[in-house]
């Protein structure tokens, strides 16, 4: 997991253009500052995904387990769905 967020790192600035980086620069801004503030967003981005993981599994665990933790079979039933055709 982790593995993967480092990767993705690397090709920010190398690879990608960034959209706001790109922006800041025609509008005037120093190409310095522009680099740093597209750093501070990834890192930000690559932050903020773990936590969110977690809370998205924690949240999916209230809903779909008992407290006894097997789960709420009736909530994972997966059904055709049903289209009207006109």
């Amino acid at each position: 997991m982790v593995g993967a967020t480092v990767n993705g790192m690397m090709t920010v600035g190398v690879v990608q253009l960034p959209g706001m980086m790109t922006g800041q620069i025609p509008a005037g801004a120093s190409p310095l500052a522009a680099i740093r503030y597209h750093i501070v967003v990834g890192f930000l981005l690559a932050e903020a995904t773990p936590p969110g993981s977690l809370l998205v599994v924690r949240l999916a665990v209230g809903r779909y387990l008992t407290p006894a933790h097997p789960p709420r079979r009736y909530l994972l039933r997966c059904e055709p769905l049903q289209i009207d055709a006109p």
